[in-house]
Formats: structure tokens, sequence, C-alpha cells
């Protein structure tokens, strides 16, 4: 939990989809929340990129207070990547072949281990009454066999537990690689944008070459044909 002078932001890492709860102190600048990634992920700054989910268009300056982005607020999140994975054109997706369910063993008692503690423990003696030994073996056999039973309920709540979890990082991956392709198609759109113009530019920047010399040619088939003083 959170104190009273610290935000707690969550970042989703992409990778993954495991959502980080980064705690922060009041009023950091987006620098700071790079170096605690760093710090948690091993990822170096200059190597993470940071996207808000809802304004794709922009990554976060880490010059900028959080407080610019109108963090922390809830149901924002920021997602974070690996720039070799923008970068690189051999490096894996994220979340490929990242995401596995654990391996969840039963661990079935013994019988002793059933009976330890109970009154049970001492089965009677061997000159005891039939129906006394009959019940012992019926409560001996029913307190074990519902201690086996607790065991697999608890072994399927853990693996439903995990599966939860499991579906609930590869969602945050989708939503990742959404976000990554809406961020990469932006900036396509700002790259082509930057070339046509820069193709505008050119060809003007040309017509105007064309210009020049042929007053240029004109200038100098004037000066050819003007006499020369004697």
């Amino acid at each position: 939990m959170a104190q009273s002078n610290t935000v707690v932001v969550p970042v989703c890492q992409a990778s993954t989809g495991e959502l980080l709860n980064i705690e922060l102190p009041e009023g950091v600048l987006v620098d700071e929340l790079k170096n605690a990634l760093k710090r948690q992920t091993s990822v170096e700054i200059q190597s993470q990129v940071l996207i808000c989910e809802w304004d794709p268009t922009s990554t976060l300056d880490k010059s900028k207070p959080l407080k610019y982005y109108g963090l922390p607020k809830e149901g924002r999140t920021i997602f974070f990547y690996d720039n070799a994975w923008f970068s690189s054109p051999d490096a894996a997706a994220p979340g490929v072949g990242s995401a596995s369910l654990p391996k969840i063993e039963v661990q079935l008692p013994t019988e002793e281990e059933s009976l330890a503690g109970s009154s049970l423990l001492a089965a009677p003696a061997s000159d005891a009454e039939p129906m006394q030994t009959a019940a012992y073996k019926y409560v001996a056999s029913f307190t074990h066999w519902k201690n086996t039973a607790e065991a697999y309920d608890r072994a399927a709540s853990q693996r439903v537990a995990a599966c939860e979890r499991l579906r609930s990082g590869l969602e945050m991956q989708v939503r990742a690689g959404r976000l990554a392709l809406v961020t990469l198609k932006n900036y396509r759109g700002i790259v082509e944008q930057g070339l046509a113009e820069l193709e505008q530019s050119l060809e003007a920047s040309g017509k105007r070459r064309e210009r020049l010399l042929g007053g240029l040619d004109a200038s100098l088939a004037a000066l050819a044909a003007t006499p020369l003083d004697p």
C-alpha cells in the first residue's frame, strides 16, 4: 500500500502482460519512472518506450512530471516496451513464447498425515470389540479421503487462479500489441507526411534552380552579344 506522500503508477510490461505497480514519490518526473522500471526489469532507460493507451500518438517525455499526463489516474495504464522490439526485425513480438501455465502438483496426504493430531491416531487394541475396530476404520478412512479431496480442491483452486492470471496477462499483451500497432501506424503517417513535404520542397527547389539556370543562360548569351570597348 502506497504511503500518503507517494503515488502508485500502473505500468503494463508488454512482453509479458504483467501489470507492474510502480510506487513513486509525488511530483516526480517521468525520468524517475524510467529509472524505477530499469531497476525492476533491467531494461536500459534509452531502450524504454512508454506509451499512454489513452493517447497513442505520443510517448512520455522523461523531462516532464507525471502529473503533466494526468498520472496517476484510475483507469489509465502506461504500456512499457523494450525499444529492441520496434527496431530489430529479428526481435520476437511481445508475449511470444512467454505465456505458460505453471506446473501445479497435487500434494496428497498419507493416511498417517490425515490422522496426525487426531484422537484416531492410535488404533484400537487387538482385543478391542469388533464394532470399535470397524468404527475406527470407517472414521479413519473417511478422514483420509476427506483430506485427500481437500488436497485436490486446493490444487484445482491454484490451477484456476493460475489460468486467470494467464488470461489476464494474455489480454494485456493483446492490448499492448494493438497499441503498438496504432503507434507505429501514426509514426509511419508522420514519416510519410514528412517525406511528402520534403519531396514537394525538393521539387519546388528544382524548379527555382531551373529558372535560375534559364536566367543565367540568357544573361550569358546577352553578355556574349555585348561588344567590348577596344
